[in-house]
């Protein structure tokens, strides 16, 4: 009488291996695509390509769309006063031109230099007005 394991938890096995092999590729992907592996998008993100003091070019690069007023700070960390969504939503991908506001909710005139956007609804972003 041969000795070995059973056909059908060699068959278990090799499937086991499989499946985790396949969650491994999954995350190896996912972490050169830049993109999470789990819950992929669905996150409110924005990128600031212009700035002229008042109104900012904002693109979408999150899953959500765009609704929640995000606050701009200096580089010294101090309030300067926040980018509205009131008027305008950005859904993903969309790109709009974006005014800021003081804390009255008039129109922000901030100078040359950087600022940061430090929101609890959006992560941490870093941008130049000129």
């Amino acid at each position: 009488m041969k000795k070995g394991i059973s056909p059908v938890v060699a068959v278990v096995l090799l499937i086991a291996i499989a499946v985790i092999a396949a969650v491994g590729v999954w995350y190896w992907v996912g972490a050169y695509t830049g993109k999470p592996a789990i819950g992929g998008g669905e996150q409110m993100a924005m990128s600031i390509t212009q700035c002229n003091g008042s109104h900012v070019l904002v693109r979408n690069i999150g899953g959500l769309t765009l609704s929640t007023g995000a606050e701009v700070y200096s580089a010294a960390g101090e309030e300067e006063g926040f980018i509205s969504f009131n008027v305008t939503n950005l859904a993903s991908g969309e790109v709009g031109y974006i005014e800021m506001l003081d804390s009255a909710e008039a129109t922000l005139d901030l100078d040359s230099g950087s600022y940061k956007i430090i929101s609890s609804a959006y992560p941490e972003y870093t941008f130049t007005c000129s």
